[in-house]
């Protein structure tokens, strides 16, 4: 069963630019640890890529490093990533990264 760690969307009208980035983890029916990152434009089916991992650390590694990484949109598309969901886990905390210490705050 996979963890969604965070929905996000740039919109900018004037560029009719409107994407979402939605990241999951967890483990898959053989135990194995995996990394779901779905991407596209709001709307569409988007593309998916399945990374997988050893642990779930390595698999909340790759996540913290995946949302770093939407963290520079503004200067490749012009417009930032804004957090549309995020949902509780690990006993109340906001999100899966809160263990990071607050590295990312969306």
């Amino acid at each position: 069963m996979l963890t969604l760690v965070s929905y996000l969307q740039a919109n900018d009208p004037e560029q009719n630019l409107h994407r979402f980035y939605r990241i999951e983890y967890g483990q898959d029916l053989f135990g194995q640890w995996i990394v779901e990152v779905n991407y596209g434009r709001v709307g569409c089916k988007g593309r998916s890529l399945i990374t997988l991992v050893d642990s779930q650390k390595d698999a909340l590694m790759y996540v913290k490093q995946a949302l770093k990484r939407r963290q520079s949109s503004p200067n490749c598309i012009g417009v930032a990533y804004e957090s549309v969901l995020l949902l509780p886990h690990n006993g109340g905390r906001t999100n899966a990264l809160a263990q990071y210490d607050g590295i990312y705050e969306f």
